[in-house]
């Protein structure tokens, strides 16, 4: 790979952006590694999937491209190529309830490649607390990984059910209220990847909340 970029410096224009030099390096493999594999050269979905991870993919633009000194970011790979799994969080049932057991429910679901299981980790943060904003006064509840996505599986839901401490609950994910929490609606925050492990082209789409009926015995 580090052949193919001093390749890409050397057919690039003069002061290429990262667009130009995605681009050369993808003509120095078609013109280094001609081959049978999708656009016809050896690294060529390689190359797609490392500049698409860091917002370089299909459909980017740079600030030459707008011309009004803003980008547009893209994680889409070349069409010949298999597209990358990406996981978003959704709010598919909003409202839960403690008086008669009403349950929320997060979906999560893949786009892309599902020809084989992928692992999702996600953490839920806050607890009752009066405002639905994720910051750091929430106080984390816990985290665990998602149920598996099995092969040519695109989704899974995860049911989340707000119970009085000691409830028998069977198989839920408890959300416990604790004593002396004041009755009302406050807002339960469920985030994938909570710690902010893994590199995403957005960021700021992996928190979802709801709210929470808490009643007083």
């Amino acid at each position: 790979m580090h052949r193919l970029y001093l390749d890409g410096l050397a057919l690039s224009p003069p002061s290429p952006t990262m667009l130009d030099l995605r681009d050369a390096m993808l003509q120095a493999d078609l013109l280094r590694n001609p081959d049978a594999s999708p656009g016809g050269s050896a690294n060529h979905c390689r190359i797609w999937n490392v500049f698409a991870g860091r917002g370089l993919g299909q459909g980017a633009r740079d600030t030459e491209d707008t011309g009004d000194n803003t980008v547009v970011a893209s994680d889409l790979v070349a069409d010949v190529c298999p597209q990358t799994p990406r996981v978003t969080l959704a709010l598919t049932d909003s409202q839960a309830a403690e008086a008669g057991l009403d349950p929320a429910t997060f979906t999560v679901t893949r786009t892309g490649g599902a020809a084989s299981d992928l692992l999702v980790a996600y953490s839920v943060s806050g607890i009752a607390t009066p405002d639905a904003l994720y910051d750091a006064s929430d106080l984390p509840l816990g985290s665990r990984p998602a149920p598996e996505l099995l092969p040519n599986e695109s989704s899974v839901s995860v049911t989340l059910l707000t119970v009085p401490v000691g409830t028998p609950v069977g198989n839920y994910f408890v959300i416990a209220i604790s004593a002396g929490t004041a009755a009302g609606t406050h807002y339960l925050i469920a985030r994938a990847d909570g710690d902010s492990l893994v590199p995403e082209t957005n960021e700021n789409n992996n928190t979802r909340i709801t709210p929470v009926a808490v009643t007083t015995p």
